[in-house]
């Protein structure tokens, strides 16, 4: 993963055997206190220009935007926050509802020392954007939602019951870089290892043991969601949206279950073409693109194209 030789190997072009993993992405890695005992993960790629800062969607961290990231830093400061609960970011007991998780990006910008900014947010960070850019209308420039601009208190019903993808094997558990394989060939695109390693509980050894993110996290995010109001926003908005989506992982199921799968899909295909028409009749001058053939993490396989133009939009006065 990420083209770094596998840990243990002979050693080969000066990089020492057995030599400790490196993240490769060209980071400086810090944290931002947000409240007594809570801190925040923060990633700063650096760069010049305005400020764009990245949020993730639920289950990931700020790590999951390591390859992206680099892309903007000619024109852009670029950083990226994990939310509290996930990766390095502490995980309290409480403080999952929205209105805490929007406190936590202000504070974090406060503290970052960062006023008006850009928010590229992804998946379940469409609901921060809609209420940040509600409550500090004057410290947001432009929005941009990576499959991100939906009523995430809708989606848990959609897919209730829905088959999931099997487990990875013993030997897919057996290291951090086994174990990023596995994830990328089942989602159909490369996970930044650093990712898989913030994101995941390894034993002494490297095998996986298990997802570094408590269950309690989870279930209070869900229970912490609110329905976005986007007609609070006052912020040039553009929305992105992934449809036609592939799901590599299907393909080793039955029969039954491929069909069980697609009859989800196209009910989130039908409640994403309304939740697109709520976000233009609340904001008609959104820009809104529909990427096909792709998947939720569609800004990673499509890069060369989402990259200029999500940065010739947050470049527009």
């Amino acid at each position: 993963m990420s083209g770094l030789s596998l840990l243990g190997c002979a050693t080969q072009g000066g990089v020492r055997a057995n030599a400790p993993w490196a993240d490769p992405s060209p980071h400086r890695e810090g944290a931002v206190t947000v409240e007594p005992g809570v801190f925040l993960e923060v990633l700063d790629w650096g760069g010049t220009g305005p400020a764009v800062v990245l949020l993730a969607g639920q289950g990931n961290t700020a790590h999951i935007f390591d390859d992206f990231a680099p892309k903007l830093t000619q024109a852009f400061r670029v950083v990226a926050l994990t939310r509290r609960g996930f990766g390095k970011s502490s995980k309290p007991e409480a403080g999952y509802d929205l209105k805490t998780r929007v406190e936590d990006v202000r504070r974090a910008l406060d503290e970052l020392k960062l006023d008006k900014v850009s928010l590229v947010g992804h998946s379940l960070a469409g609901d921060e954007l809609t209420a940040f850019a509600a409550m500090y209308p004057r410290r947001v420039h432009r929005l941009v939602y990576l499959d991100a601009a939906y009523d995430h208190t809708k989606v848990d019903a959609l897919v209730q019951g829905a088959p999931t993808p099997s487990g990875p094997s013993e030997e897919e558990r057996a290291s951090p870089r086994a174990f990023a394989a596995w994830q990328s060939r089942m989602h159909g695109f490369e996970v930044p290892e650093a990712e898989v390693r913030t994101s995941n509980v390894f034993d002494a050894s490297g095998r996986w043991m298990a997802d570094a993110t408590p269950g309690f996290v989870y279930e209070r995010l869900t229970q912490g969601n609110a329905s976005p109001d986007y007609a609070s926003v006052l912020a040039p908005v553009l929305a992105y949206y992934a449809v036609d989506v592939e799901l590599p992982w299907t393909k080793a199921m039955t029969a039954v279950e491929q069909e069980q799968v697609a009859k989800v899909l196209r009910s989130l295909m039908a409640f994403g073409a309304s939740e697109r028409d709520r976000l233009t009749q609340a904001l008609p001058t959104a820009r809104v693109v529909s990427v096909r053939e792709a998947n939720h993490y569609f800004f990673l396989t499509h890069s060369d194209t989402v990259v200029p133009e999500l940065s010739a939009f947050l470049l527009e006065p």
